[in-house]
């Protein structure tokens, strides 16, 4: 009958647990835009983009998409970051290193082939963005029918050492009495190249960034794949045994004293807070509380030039106290609490194996669920966008980033468009003055004096499809039209559709003022700001005007 309650404990424990992550991750599910390759008109210069070309190439906790802007010379003007999971903190110090901009100015060929050197503390993030960057500029060359050879297999010395690393832990993992002579040497080498070095741990905010994102497969998750089945097979978490670098560091410190405070009395009570730190920290996360997640814990000291305070004051205090007691943050780790959750405590032949087997099908039925919640949750999301749009002409004076900017083209790109024609150019305004000349050329246009930004969508009739359906190009704005609507109110922005054809004024006046040849057609210009809050959406259902079957 105990083993049963154990049995059913456990389970219920685990499912409580993935639970609570999916509202955490519907919580955090943002709007997403399906990753393109795409060139637009930015002030009437090139953007490459990176996606999805270079997402084989992996910073610390996925791809790091870029934009490529070149000026009118076809060299390199800019380079922003758009969507990435590493950590905000080391972005933001490669951003105010002013590392992009080792590559402005260069010519695509040189760009393409130029060693640059990585930051300091920041090592496989510096490193993944200058592959990215590469590659992203080999694979235009390609387009071009220059040379620019992809060097996309590549194995980087920072993953050949981290991988001969954790080899050698789980050599003395799996011969402990037999390797324990370099027991303290494989501790070392955590310490050195999985922390320092490397900086390759698990943590809380490492886990929410697969939640939120979705996990790539790097070495970090194949490691946690590996530590997930060892986990269920073996019942014995590796991770925390013999692997994290912040553990081996406190193993090595408390070797050096021999009489340690005993507290395996106290082991019950560490266990209960260990379970409601980690609870306390998920429904924060549920409640939609912001916080962050590398403040409840060490590991991220270990990037030595951007730590923070908390995170160092903990690393430093634990120390100190392994000195005296045995692995103490072990006792009460968040990131150790999960991948406890995932070991088994219950001993017997056949009802271990009925455990397992339990345990394994509540675990597929939870992907399952988790991946019909997601599905739910964002179409719940794309029609909440549909009947919320609403036409905003009173903005306020905070600016529009140029990474939303991007953000709506992209979306824009994304429509439908007839034989994949896609006939459109954009060209994306923010320069105030330039918007106030459109906005006195638009007889409905007034509200762009007051607007952060404008996209001028084009037609290209020459590009679409010719002959008789040739004035699909129209159909095909359109639609870019209203996918670049709704992205402005998935992300709080307002925006309104204000007409250009098929008022011949109106073309004739947004060329002039806008630079168009005669060969493309304006077809509407988005008036874009953060709203003040005070149009609402218009309820248009009409039920007498929909027909079934026929007219």
């Amino acid at each position: 009958m105990n083993i049963i309650q154990n049995i059913l404990s456990k389970t219920f424990q685990i499912v409580c647990m993935v639970l609570v992550i999916l509202l955490i991750t519907i919580q955090y599910d943002g709007y997403r835009i399906n990753k393109t390759n795409f060139k637009i008109e930015w002030k009437k210069q090139n953007v490459l983009y990176s996606s999805p070309y270079a997402d084989h190439i992996k910073g610390y906790g996925g791809p790091i998409s870029i934009a490529v802007q070149l000026d009118k010379e076809g060299n390199l003007q800019t380079i922003d970051i758009l969507e990435h999971t590493e950590t905000q903190e080391i972005i933001n110090d490669v951003i105010e290193q002013k590392f992009l901009n080792n590559w402005q100015g260069l010519s695509v060929e040189k760009a393409a082939s130029i060693d640059i050197d990585v930051i300091s503390g920041a090592t496989i993030t510096s490193y993944a963005i200058i592959e990215t960057v590469k590659e992203t500029l080999r694979n235009y060359l390609n387009l071009l029918g220059k040379s620019g050879k992809s060097q996309k297999k590549k194995v980087d010395r920072i993953d050949l050492l981290v991988f001969a690393t954790l080899i050698s832990s789980f050599l003395l993992l799996g011969f402990p009495r037999k390797l324990s002579r370099y027991r303290s040497f494989v501790y070392l080498l955590n310490i050195i190249i999985l922390g320092f070095f490397a900086v390759k741990m698990f943590s809380l905010s490492l886990f929410l960034a697969w939640i939120k994102n979705g996990p790539q497969l790097t070495l970090l998750f194949s490691l946690f794949s590996i530590v997930f089945i060892i986990a269920i097979v073996v019942n014995k978490n590796i991770y925390c045994s013999g692997i994290c670098p912040y553990g081996c560091m406190q193993s090595l410190c408390g070797k050096k004293i021999s009489a340690k405070i005993q507290l395996n009395k106290y082991s019950r009570v560490f266990l209960y807070i260990k379970f409601f730190l980690l609870l306390s920290i998920f429904l924060l996360l549920v409640f939609g509380i912001r916080f962050d997640l590398n403040n409840v814990e060490p590991f991220s000291a270990f990037f030595i030039k951007r730590a923070k305070l908390v995170p160092c004051l903990l690393f430093i205090l634990f120390i100190l106290l392994s000195f005296f007691i045995k692995r103490p943050w072990c006792k009460i780790c968040p990131t150790g609490q999960i991948l406890q959750f995932f070991t088994i405590s219950i001993k017997g032949g056949r009802n271990m194996k009925v455990h397992k087997v339990l345990l394994v099908i509540s675990l597929i039925v939870i992907i399952f669920m988790s991946a019909k919640i997601n599905q739910f949750s964002q179409s719940n999301d794309t029609l909440k966008m549909i009947y919320q749009r609403k036409s905003v002409r009173n903005y306020t004076e905070e600016p529009v980033s140029k990474k939303d900017l991007l953000t709506l083209v992209k979306a824009g790109m994304a429509a439908p468009t007839a034989m994949n024609k896609q006939p459109w150019a954009f060209i994306v305004t923010s320069e105030k003055e330039k918007l106030m000349e459109i906005a006195k050329v638009l007889p409905y246009g007034k509200m762009l004096e007051k607007a952060s930004a404008a996209i001028t969508v084009c037609g290209i009739p020459k590009e679409s499809i010719q002959g008789e359906a040739n004035s699909m190009w129209i159909q095909d704005c359109s639609a870019a039209t209203e996918n670049i609507l709704l992205a402005a109110e998935a992300l709080g922005l307002g925006a309104v559709w204000v007409g250009v054809y098929p008022i011949d004024e109106n073309i004739k006046n947004v060329r002039n003022t806008l630079g168009i040849s005669s060969d493309v057609v304006p077809l509407a210009v988005i008036s874009i700001g953060y709203p003040k809050g005070t149009e609402k959406p218009k309820d248009k259902w009409t039920p007498s005007k929909v027909h079934w079957q026929k007219w």
